[in-house]
């Protein structure tokens, strides 16, 4: 007895000896199955056989392959073995995972902010480690981003992938639309690839933020077409704009995300990191209440948008508060001080030199001693 979803041709092992078990998923380039050698189980992704000798399909299978051989990150898919079938099709082995994607979840209502912020401290975290070996993503969007049973965050599918390191030959065509449109950065959506890099991805990840914070595309339009015009020459909407009461200090750091002009992005993954840990470290919108806080769901008793818990009072003067130790410096250096909370000791340095200052204006114009006295 067969298979479902397995045909006979792929019955027997392949590879180094993976068993097909069945059908987990399918896309427009392949089919995903479930696969065990022994005791270890893995993912197969396989190319449709229809699609066999479209050198430009064939060849994205075969960069995924490249590029995910030069990843070895907590925060990516891992790629276990790449080989090809004898009537020519490229398949992939990857990490078997257990869990669900970010999209799937926000569709049950229960993603609350605070859990989406370390998801997207993951998130970036893993960016930043391909980004430093020249691998932009050019497709994060919630359904590639999967969430573990472990609560690790693991980004999917380098298939549409761009090496800065990489051979002219391998790059895309001028004018070719590369990704999902409700994700696509402008110049990804003008098709100048050639400009594509790290703040291609995150705007993608900002607009991912967007949708699964709001319900709704960073661009609203009646078809895909349309989207990608808008993305071409609209800015993105401000987070505030669809949710009126969302913090600002977080909406701030998806708006500056998602800006028109790359220059006006966060320069880097560290950078937006950076951002949200330290927002995070001032608890400008982290806080607990009864209103709702979850995403796109119903309310709830978990963290709230707001600046305080409901029916508590602020801190007093006298409990330990979180500072910076400095503007500049990445908020995972934080000391519990005792008084007075003092955001950073930049300003009294400040006020300090002023003070010495006018002190010494005043001495100079001080009358000098008389001589003998």
């Amino acid at each position: 007895m067969g298979i479902p979803g397995i045909s006979e041709s792929l019955t027997g092992a392949i590879g180094s000896g993976w068993l097909l078990e069945g059908v987990i998923g399918e896309g427009g380039m392949g089919v995903v199955y479930r696969a065990r050698k022994g005791a270890e189980a893995a993912a197969v992704k396989l190319l449709h056989a229809h699609l066999l000798g479209h050198s430009g399909t064939e060849k994205r299978v075969l960069r995924e392959a490249v590029l995910l051989g030069k990843l070895n990150h907590p925060g990516i898919c891992r790629l276990k073995e790449a080989d090809v079938l004898s009537d020519g099709r490229p398949f992939l082995v990857m990490d078997l995972l257990q869990g669900q994607t970010l999209k799937q979840c926000a569709a049950t209502g229960k993603i609350p902010v605070a859990q989406l912020i370390e998801y997207t401290l993951q998130v970036l975290e893993a960016l930043t480690y391909a980004h430093e070996r020249g691998v932009i993503h050019r497709d994060l969007k919630p359904s590639n981003l999967f969430l573990t049973a472990q609560g690790r965050v693991k980004i999917l599918d380098f298939g549409v992938a761009r090496s800065l390191l990489e051979d002219s030959t391998w790059q895309s065509s001028v004018g070719e639309l590369i990704g999902t449109p409700a994700f696509m950065a402008p110049e990804q959506a003008s098709g100048k690839h050639e400009e594509v890099g790290p703040a291609t991805d995150i705007w993608s990840l900002g607009a991912t933020l967007f949708t699964l914070l709001t319900g709704e595309y960073v661009h609203p339009a009646e078809s895909e077409l349309e989207r990608v015009g808008r993305a071409m020459t609209v800015a993105a909407r401000k987070v505030r704009s669809v949710v009126p009461d969302f913090p600002e200090a977080l909406a701030a750091i998806i708006d500056k995300s998602l800006a028109f002009e790359m220059d006006d992005r966060f320069r880097s993954a560290v950078s937006m990191r950076c951002a949200i840990k330290l927002a995070v470290a001032e608890n400008t919108f982290i806080s607990k209440a009864g209103a709702a806080n979850t995403l796109q769901g119903e309310p709830d008793e978990t963290l709230v948008y707001g600046s305080a818990p409901t029916g508590k009072s602020s801190p007093s003067r006298d409990e330990p508060r979180l500072e910076s130790r400095h503007p500049l410096t990445p908020p995972s250096s934080v000391i519990v001080r005792d008084t007075a909370p003092i955001h950073h000791p930049l300003p009294r340095l400040v006020r300090a030199w002023g003070r010495a200052a006018k002190w010494c204006c005043n001495t100079l114009k001080a009358p000098l001693p008389a001589q003998g006295s």
